[in-house]
Formats: C-alpha cells, structure tokens, sequence
C-alpha cells in the first residue's frame, strides 16, 4: 500500500508521518523484503539455538489467498553454517 503514491500521501497526512520516509519503506517486492527480512533476523547476534528453533518466510497472495513459503523454515546454526564459505 505505501507504494501507491495517493494512498501513502494520505496515510502520512493523517498520521503525521514524512511521505519520503515512508516511501522508503514500500514494499514493491514481497518474496525479496521476505528473503531481507529472514536473513537479516538470523543475522541477529540475538538468535541463539538456545531461544529460537527456526525461522521461516512467507507472503500471503492477496489475489489468491494462498500463502508462497519464501524461505522454508531454517535454525540459526544453519543459517551460520550455510553463510560460512
């Protein structure tokens, strides 16, 4: 929704927010902002395998209803490992 220039407008009108911040914000590429959002969580110096089991991504088709599995549902130490060559 933000990426829709109307919309955001007034979004931003309405809560006192800067249109260019939340332009920055859109998602334009839901699957991509998935990945980004997976990765940079198990990233975290604060994932342990001691406080998460695992991490997984998702997008809810709209148009369908269906949901898409991005990223399927990965541990911490294997996100090290496979970012370890």
């Amino acid at each position: 929704m933000l990426a829709d220039p109307g919309f955001r407008r007034s979004f931003a009108d309405l809560a006192g927010l800067d249109d260019a911040a939340l332009k920055a914000k859109a998602v334009t590429d839901p699957v991509e902002t998935v990945r980004h959002d997976v990765a940079k969580l198990l990233g975290s110096p604060l994932m342990s395998d001691d406080v998460v089991a695992s991490v997984s991504g998702h997008v809810l088709r709209l148009e369908t209803g269906t949901v898409e599995t991005v990223v399927e549902a990965t541990t911490p130490a294997e996100a090290r490992r496979a970012t370890a060559f």
